[in-house]
């Protein structure tokens, strides 16, 4: 489905959606963080970098939901070191049509080698920067978390 015509279908029933996301950071020792790049026909942001993460599903716990999809994702089972005591939020774009409340995790790798899975087209270690074509408000996220200056 395009963005167009989920746009459309979200006017069409009236039906404003607001989710909960939930964002992964892992780095490494020398400051780099793992990014995937999204699959060229990803529904959202295609062929755009992102950190893992994804919508918490209903009764899920935060943690829980950044385990399963960095799994999903990534194919490696994580730890979560702490979450951010700060709270991200994005708006209605005409790139992503949900309001959105971002949740950041921070984590490490206890099982495995990142790996493409699902929507994911490549895995690779960068040191951020403002420059990046990172997807949602995930540069924002970077820049709040003090991780780019």
């Amino acid at each position: 489905m395009t963005n167009k015509l989920t746009n459309l279908l979200l006017k069409t029933v009236g039906f404003k959606p607001q989710t909960i996301g939930v964002s992964v950071i892992i780095p490494d020792k020398e400051g780099k963080i793992l990014f995937e790049e999204r699959n060229r026909d990803s529904l959202f942001y295609p062929g755009f970098l992102s950190l893992p993460g994804g919508i918490l599903e209903y009764g899920e716990k935060l943690t829980e939901c950044g385990k399963r999809e960095t799994k999903e994702e990534l194919g490696v089972d994580i730890k979560i070191i702490k979450q951010s005591e700060k709270v991200y939020e994005t708006l209605p774009s005409k790139d992503y049509p949900f309001h959105t409340v971002g949740i950041v995790l921070y984590a490490e790798i206890i099982n495995g080698i990142p790996q493409p899975k699902k929507e994911t087209r490549s895995v690779k270690w960068f040191k951020p920067s403002k420059d990046m074509k990172l997807a949602y408000n995930h540069l924002e996220i970077l820049i709040g978390e003090e991780l780019v200056k």
